[in-house]
């Protein structure tokens, strides 16, 4: 019906609060929590199969690239 079952929404939120999470990190400086975060957000991102924002959260880490 929407795309997305209700037990995917709590998922989905979760991952958006881990990638906003790490770009936080990310304009504090801290790198260890913005690179965490945003693993932590590409994971969720992936299983639930949401490409956009695996890709943009894929290209945040790039940017990290070996630190």
């Amino acid at each position: 019906m929407f795309g997305a079952s209700a037990e995917s929404i709590p998922d989905r939120l979760l991952g958006y609060c881990y990638a906003n999470w790490g770009l936080l990190a990310q304009a504090q400086g801290d790198k260890k929590t913005e690179k965490e975060k945003l693993e932590q957000a590409l994971a969720l991102f992936t299983e639930l199969k949401m490409p956009r924002e695996r890709d943009a959260v894929q290209a945040e880490l790039d940017k990290l690239g070996g630190s």
